[in-house]
């Protein structure tokens, strides 16, 4: 039983790894992307989890929406990065980025010139290196039960 739970930790480190490797291969793409102008059409601070008034145990993210027109056609956008937005545990750095992309604010948009639905403010990934520590956990914890270093 160890053995088969091992080799599904295996798995799933090894699906995290190749979900990072298309995000990095993504934001080379997104690093040639052209570039339009953009309005700030809502930029918020939204807190996720259960942390009370305090705000301890929660998870803060900016909600940055924009619009902007590519030929003439319009769209509308709310990634900051490429990537999976994970949000921080502090309330300061997501009210930095608020105040980077205030409401109203004219901002460049860089555009998958492939799919102009597919844009962001920023062409880099956000937060790559927690995925990989999630990878190196699962791996970590496979490969101890594969060869029977752990045991349950």
């Amino acid at each position: 039983m160890t053995f088969y739970l091992g080799m599904l930790f295996l798995v799933v480190a090894g699906g995290i790894i190749v979900h990072i490797r298309n995000l990095e291969r993504k934001v080379k793409q997104s690093l040639s992307w052209p570039s339009v102008a953009g309005e700030i059409t809502c930029s918020k601070v939204v807190r996720r989890g259960s942390g009370g008034n305090s705000g301890q145990g929660s998870t803060f993210r900016a909600d940055v929406q924009y619009s902007y027109e590519v030929g003439a056609k319009p769209f509308r956008g709310d990634k900051v990065c490429v990537g999976v937005d994970v949000g921080t545990g502090s309330r300061t750095r997501a009210e930095e980025r608020c105040r980077r992309y205030g409401n109203g604010s004219v901002v460049s948009v860089y555009y998958n010139p492939d799919n102009p639905g597919e844009a962001c403010l920023e062409p880099v990934v956000d937060a790559p290196y927690f995925f990989y520590s999630i990878a190196a956990a699962f791996g970590f914890f496979g490969l101890g039960m594969v060869t029977n270093l752990i045991q349950f």
